[in-house]
């Protein structure tokens, strides 16, 4: 991962939240328990933020904390983790885009109007009904995966929603006219990258002839291996892109609606989806990158703000992640 003015900004004011937080109530008192040492993490190796928290569950909305350990347990979803912490457990990293996701969408997975307000503000559809999750808990799915090896080839050892194959952050299945759309939402947060090649003969052997047919995706001038879509941010998102068009090619769904949520602030990772995948897409329409105070505004304001478990998310959100 690569440093940014960004990343170290946002860690500062995290770290100020967590040391400050009695007139906050963000991190509920965290600085009670305090930041694990680096040792104490079992990182080994180095992070742009090495503050962890001791309690991971101070990192949540309160009260999303059990119902989200429960969910990951029951679909058996890898957490994501520093290298040497246990993968069944969420992380204490104030960093992660994970658990910013988590505490933006977890809580509101079952509020059908809330969700449609945020699609028709990202997407400017205004669909008809908010389908029931394909794993069939709630109206939203997280670390979503969907016959991963058949469709995409990737038989990996280990292979588990959220690890070692593509998974989605978070995916919506929404309904308009009677077409059914699959709506991929990838979460990022401070991630910017340095551009590495990804290229080896097993991704070129699971995704290039994926591409080639892609109604969505062009094909690189150069070719498929050491192009755009062999480095991160691309990488993912052509990933992603690539397992929704499989999907409706098996008549899972009729369309998607591809949605990327970048803070404006990280400037380096939305400029380089701008430049880099966005002009690669044959239809940029179908896909949205947004900041998430812009992705939540419609529940900043009536009828939304009137309901007390919205209100009490908004106000985490805004303080902890937004102002």
């Amino acid at each position: 991962m690569k440093e940014t003015k960004y990343k170290k900004a946002e860690e500062f004011r995290q770290i100020q939240m967590v040391e400050s937080d009695t007139p906050n109530h963000v991190f509920y008192h965290a600085q009670n328990g305090g930041f694990a040492s680096w040792k104490e993490s079992n990182c080994l190796h180095r992070l742009p933020s090495r503050k962890v928290l001791k309690d991971n569950s101070k990192n949540f909305l309160s009260s999303i904390y059990c119902d989200v350990i429960n969910y990951f347990k029951q679909h058996k979803i890898a957490w994501w983790h520093m290298e040497g912490d246990p993968s069944d457990a969420p992380t204490g990293h104030i960093m992660s885009s994970q658990i910013q996701c988590l505490n933006h969408l977890f809580g509101i997975r079952n509020n059908e109007r809330a969700i449609q307000s945020l699609l028709l503000n990202a997407t400017g559809i205004a669909f008809d009904c908010i389908l029931t999750t394909l794993d069939n808990d709630g109206l939203i799915e997280f670390e979503f995966t969907y016959n991963n090896k058949e469709l995409l080839g990737e038989d990996d050892a280990g292979a588990q929603r959220g690890a070692f194959c593509t998974s989605v952050d978070a995916m919506i299945r929404a309904q308009k006219d009677k077409k059914v759309y699959l709506i991929p939402i990838e979460w990022k947060y401070t991630e910017a990258y340095e551009g590495y090649d990804l290229t080896c003969d097993t991704r070129i052997k699971r995704y290039q002839h994926l591409i080639e047919k892609s109604e969505q995706l062009k094909v690189p001038k150069e070719g498929v291996p050491h192009s755009i879509y062999m480095k991160e941010p691309q990488y993912e998102l052509m990933r992603q892109t690539l397992l929704v068009e499989q999907m409706i090619r098996k008549g899972i769904a009729d369309y998607f609606f591809h949605i990327n949520i970048i803070p404006n602030k990280n400037e380096d990772l939305r400029q380089s989806v701008e430049q880099n995948f966005i002009p690669m897409l044959n239809n940029p329409d179908i896909f949205c990158c947004i900041d998430p105070s812009v992705f939540f505004k419609p529940l900043t304001i009536a009828p939304f703000i009137n309901d007390q478990q919205v209100r009490i998310i908004i106000e985490y959100l805004r303080k902890r992640y937004w102002e």
